[in-house]
């Protein structure tokens, strides 16, 4: 949180999927207090970490609209449960949101529940710079090697901010300058996980009948 806030200082924040509120709540324990969350029916209002006023259920299938801009949104590790024909559909209404988006998304083989369209990153770079949002990939080499940030926000994190609004903001604007051409990246952590979990799969397996 600290580190996002080093490279963007909103006063009125919006998370989209933002399930019980967890990240808002630490946006309004570092000041920022004007946050507002969306997510699904199916989130329980007791366990709203942000309140109720704050909240609206939201099929997120569905393309969604609130009525006033604000300085940042945000949505982290959502993209993946909506089906592939609703990813143009999601984005669009994101980015109307706010000048900048915080945004992560799981990459393909990363696991989980109801991951239905995992993809890499150039592919929601792709659907951001339709809207003229382009990527900063300013969060990630900071945050590779932390031990206490989970490994998918350290392989998926980045900002999309939209052209005009980068241009006034230099900082911002050296580190797009900066970003790599191949988004794709893998954790050490999660590749360390898959091959373990290949090996233990082999060693399972009936050794192979000799031929003849």
């Amino acid at each position: 949180m600290p580190l996002v806030l080093q490279w963007v200082r909103p006063k009125t924040l919006i998370d989209i999927g933002c399930g019980q509120g967890t990240w808002l709540a630490e946006f309004r324990a570092q000041g920022i207090k004007d946050v507002y969350g969306v997510d699904g029916d199916y989130v329980d209002r007791q366990k709203l970490e942000i309140p109720a006023e704050r909240f609206t259920a939201f099929d997120l299938q569905q393309q969604f609209a609130v009525s006033h801009r604000f300085d940042m949104a945000m949505s982290l590790e959502v993209a993946e449960h909506l089906p592939p024909a609703a990813a143009g559909g999601f984005v669009a209404p994101l980015v109307k949101l706010a000048p900048i988006v915080l945004f992560s998304a799981e990459v393909p083989h990363q696991g989980g529940t109801n991951h239905i369209n995992e993809q890499w990153p150039g592919y929601w770079a792709n659907l951001f710079a339709q809207h003229d949002y382009l990527p900063i990939d300013c969060l990630r080499r900071a945050l590779w090697s932390r031990q206490d940030v989970e490994w998918w926000y350290a392989q998926n994190l980045m900002f999309y901010a939209h052209r005009p609004y980068l241009e006034s903001q230099p900082a911002l604007l050296a580190a797009h300058r900066e970003c790599p051409t191949a988004l794709s990246l893998v954790h050490p952590q999660r590749y360390t996980q898959l091959v373990d979990h290949l090996i233990q799969i082999r060693r399972k397996q009936p050794p192979p009948k000799p031929a003849g």
